[in-house]
């Protein structure tokens, strides 16, 4: 391990996340007799740890949970698509973000031309775990990219929807805003909505069909928590 992910640093915390998924893998050298399977390839060692898991114990739960967060640490340290989610209280305060590769953002504005046109979004499918999608998504709708004189946003709420029990969809609405001090410019903010669906909605489905870097394993004790579509959370629900 050289210590270091493009341009950054690792912690000690990321060494030692990092150092203990590599053990994890050394140890899994023995099983090339019994068993064919890639130890590079990070879904083959994933399904070897979890049947372990059916006839083993605390220790091979340990082995999945810390191979899950090394999975999840590698991610973070390799995305360039950030974004810190959609601020709260009376006094928030929002920031327009455009790190990261332009294509993901061209590609909502895709989806949403098709919205602007009368026809539905289709379904989007992924086997991938990162939040780009969820980050991308947000960096355009909080940005300068629309406003309410010549561009507008075509729908007046957006949803996203997981269809995972334990991530509850979640229900924005589209306002407009004014960006920068001196030379302000208008674009748009997210908000979280408790109202019911409006005629002007565009309802989005991300089906993430090997898990996601966001998922809890299970219902969060508190129900008064909002989970947030761009946070990375300890030990992720991957399958």
């Amino acid at each position: 391990m050289r210590g270091v992910a493009g341009d950054i640093n690792l912690t000690d915390e990321d060494k030692s996340i990092l150092s203990e998924a590599l053990d994890i893998r050394r140890e899994m050298d023995g099983y090339h007799g019994r068993v064919a399977f890639d130890d590079r390839n990070i879904e083959d060692i994933l399904s070897m740890l979890a049947f372990n898991l059916l006839g083993g114990g605390t220790s091979d739960r340990n082995k999945l949970k810390a191979f899950t967060n090394a999975i999840s640490k590698t991610i973070e340290l390799a995305c360039n698509i950030t974004h810190p989610g959609i601020p709260t209280g009376p006094r928030a305060q929002y920031s327009a973000i455009t790190e990261g590769n332009e294509i993901y953002r061209r590609f909502w504005k895709a989806m949403f031309e098709r919205h602007k046109r009368g026809q539905a979004l289709p379904t989007i499918i992924t086997f991938n775990y990162d939040l780009v999608l969820e980050r991308a998504l947000l960096q355009l709708l909080t940005n300068t990219y629309y406003n309410s004189y010549d561009n507008p946003v075509p729908f007046k709420n957006i949803s996203l929807d997981y269809q995972y029990k334990h991530f509850p969809q979640q229900d924005y609405d589209v306002n407009y805003a004014s960006y920068g001090s001196f030379e302000s410019k208008q674009g748009t903010v997210l908000k979280h909505s408790n109202t019911l669906k409006q005629p002007n909605s565009a309802h989005i489905e991300l089906l993430k069909l090997h898990g996601s870097l966001n998922f809890p394993n299970s219902k969060s004790k508190s129900d008064s928590d909002l989970p947030s579509i761009t946070s990375v959370i300890e030990n992720p629900y991957i399958l």
